[in-house]
């Protein structure tokens, strides 16, 4: 099934002198080829109003 080769995962990304970021990543595999999606933000704004739209943006992400 296609939940069988997707995959996701979030991650921060520290960094000393820029905002950090939070980014959630869907990685899924179709026919040999390696398909990716990446929402990134700086923290803060996963806590603002962005957070519930970008968690929607890579929830939609699939293979047809």
């Amino acid at each position: 099934s296609e939940a069988d080769r997707m995959y996701q995962f979030s991650y921060r990304v520290e960094r000393q002198t820029s905002p950090n970021l939070q980014a959630i990543s869907v990685l899924a595999q179709k026919g040999g080829v390696l398909f990716t999606l990446t929402v990134v933000a700086p923290v803060d704004d996963w806590a603002g109003e962005f957070g519930p739209k970008l968690r929607k943006i890579a929830s939609s992400f699939h293979l047809r």
